[in-house]
């Protein structure tokens, strides 16, 4: 069976001006909810919101991979802007 593959995911600050950001593991990704920016300290970094569509993005990497077994299909990169979902849900 093929695993599921997040390969990339970056934990970043959503305050203007701040441009801190990060690459992590997708195992520490809990780690980063509700902590302060390490560079300008605005929190969180991750809040519940965020963290409810990393765990959709997983549950939709592992059914992938569930539906492909031996790997054969295409793969696509998907990338997950919760800032820009946030300023869509208040705007």
């Amino acid at each position: 069976m093929a695993d599921s593959k997040i390969t990339s995911t970056i934990v970043q600050c959503d305050l203007d001006g701040c441009g801190w950001s990060q690459d992590i593991s997708p195992s520490d990704v809990e780690n980063w909810h509700n902590k302060a920016c390490p560079k300008c300290g605005y929190s969180p970094i991750i809040n519940d919101d965020d963290l409810s569509v990393f765990h959709v993005a997983l549950g939709l990497a592992h059914l992938s991979s569930a539906l492909d077994p031996c790997g054969d299909m295409p793969t696509e990169t998907v990338t997950f802007n919760t800032k820009k979902l946030r300023e869509s849900n208040h705007g």
